[in-house]
């Protein structure tokens, strides 16, 4: 996971976004994103998924999005990708 990157809307909705790549025998399919938000503290207090359809075997970069609805300003993100 790279360059994770956040951004809020006027509503308060947050949206976090970075790269997945991997370097693997075959491309890998149907890979799950998970994004934990966490508090100061280290406390989780909000999480996110998405998926990505692809990731290339080569390393290639590729982009994801999760949503939260609602973050606390001070919250770190982090993302996971699994299967």
């Amino acid at each position: 996971m790279n360059g994770i990157t956040r951004s809020s809307s006027d509503r308060g909705a947050t949206s976090a976004t970075g790269t997945v790549t991997g370097r693997f025998a075959e491309d890998q399919r149907y890979v799950i994103i998970t994004a934990p938000a966490r508090a100061a503290d280290g406390v989780i207090v909000a999480a996110a998924t998405s998926s990505v359809e692809t990731v290339p075997a080569d390393g290639t970069p590729v982009p994801f999005e999760v949503w939260f609805s609602e973050l606390p300003a001070d919250a770190t993100l982090q993302a996971f990708a699994h299967r």
